[in-house]
């Protein structure tokens, strides 16, 4: 469930149906979306709800209007048996500091590392997840792991799934409009342009479309590897 970045109460409760499988999350009053989504949750035997950038709450609408969508949340829990995952940055930690008895029914709190290739172990990690994405993505007709691929990857995320995972869908968008009978470099390149060209920190930096077939060797070497 994404957490809108100005969230209401209206919005976040949109989210939630729509997440749920409500065919029509924008419609009804308060009431009536709290009503669909509680029985959404009992007759479809969800086992938890994974809410992403839940600080937004806590940063837009202050920590009194938190700690009651915390109650909120926290009797759902208990009244359908279901677990609640909050997951972010790390400032999503303020869920449990602000709510004692969310705080208290948190058992584990897990850090997922920031992917990277500085060495043969965070190389390796980083190969196997592009395989495992591949293969989720139905993708066979490239080895996307590759180590021409993985510094490539590496160099356009700097570690940052979500723009892994767009990355990918929208080559695939981009394959599936082409008359190629597989997917290739040139998609990725497309890509890469349409959603990073407007990332880039200020219009002096020197980095390229990694994708790009004439420029490999200076992906390497920015990344710090002897071409």
């Amino acid at each position: 469930i994404k957490t809108p970045s100005k969230p209401s109460d209206k919005m976040l409760l949109e989210n939630e149906l729509t997440a749920l499988g409500d065919p029509s999350p924008r419609s009804g009053e308060l009431g009536s979306k709290r009503d669909r989504r509680d029985e959404l949750i009992k007759t479809t035997n969800i086992k938890g709800l994974i809410y992403d950038d839940f600080r937004h709450i806590v940063e837009h609408r202050g920590e009194k209007v938190a700690r009651q969508l915390l109650d909120e949340l926290k009797n759902l829990s208990e009244q359908f048996g279901i677990s609640l995952v909050f997951a972010g940055v790390n400032t999503v930690e303020q869920v449990g500091v602000i709510n004692e008895q969310i705080d208290s029914r948190f058992s584990s709190l897990k850090r997922v590392r920031v992917m990277s290739i500085e060495n043969d172990k965070e190389f390796y990690y980083f190969q196997t997840f592009i395989k495992a994405m591949a293969n989720t993505k139905g993708i066979t007709d490239v080895d996307l792991t590759k180590d021409n691929y993985i510094y490539r990857f590496y160099y356009a995320i700097k570690g940052d799934l979500r723009i892994l995972n767009n990355l990918i869908n929208k080559a695939l968008y981009v394959f599936k409009l082409s008359k190629n009978t597989k997917l290739q470099l040139n998609h990725f390149e497309t890509a890469f342009n349409d959603i990073n060209s407007k990332t880039w920190e200020n219009a002096n930096d020197k980095r390229v479309n990694p994708f790009a077939p004439n420029k490999l060797n200076t992906v390497k070497r920015q990344l710090g590897i002897k071409v």
